[in-house]
């Protein structure tokens, strides 16, 4: 093969491999990457597996609590019993918890862990082939949790498992629900 020819097909390769990365990181940028801590939430409409629609826009002057889990992550299913106490124990006052499922399963088998989990709390079903919430939120690894204040500005983001009646969170929540209710 000539020099040339070598030269041509170096270039060649070369242009291709640029316009390959470009378009990877135009397809991919923001996924996996996490939404930073005092940037405001992506909205969503969903449904969730009772039929309820959930928008988060109308979910303003609440703080939030969005929990992203899957049936086959330990830790995850660990969480579901004190997302449903944290739940519970703040009742009364303005904070709102949806949990987002991220498994391909069928609806039937996630219902049967809810209910086996007792579960009494909205759970989107993120299963599409794109995972177009878990996309929005850069989801990277479960589970992930974000806490939103009642404006839908991300206060924190929490990664892997989390005590939620624990004395950080427990502060964290009371100062987010105090600046809700103008206290």
């Amino acid at each position: 093969m000539s020099e040339t020819r070598k030269l041509m097909l170096l270039l060649l390769l070369g242009v291709g491999l640029y316009l390959g990365l470009d378009f990877l990181q135009e397809r991919f940028s923001g996924v996996g990457s996490g939404l930073d801590e005092g940037a405001k939430a992506p909205d969503f409409t969903a449904r969730d597996l009772s039929g309820r629609t959930i928008t988060l826009s109308a979910l303003a002057g609440k703080v939030v609590l969005l929990n992203f889990w899957s049936v086959s992550c330990p830790p995850c299913l660990y969480e579901l019993p004190e997302l449903l106490a944290l739940s519970q124990r703040y009742r009364d006052r303005p904070l709102t918890v949806v949990t987002v499922n991220t498994d391909e399963l069928g609806d039937e088998e996630v219902q049967r862990v809810i209910e086996q989990q007792r579960l009494d709390l909205p759970v989107i079903r993120d299963r599409s082939h794109d995972f177009t919430l878990s996309a929005k939120y850069g989801i990277e690894a479960l589970p992930t949790a974000y806490l939103l204040d009642h404006r839908g500005v991300i206060a924190r983001r929490f990664l892997g498992y989390v005590a939620w009646d624990g004395p950080e969170v427990g502060e964290l929540l009371e100062r987010l629900l105090a600046e809700a209710t103008g206290a």
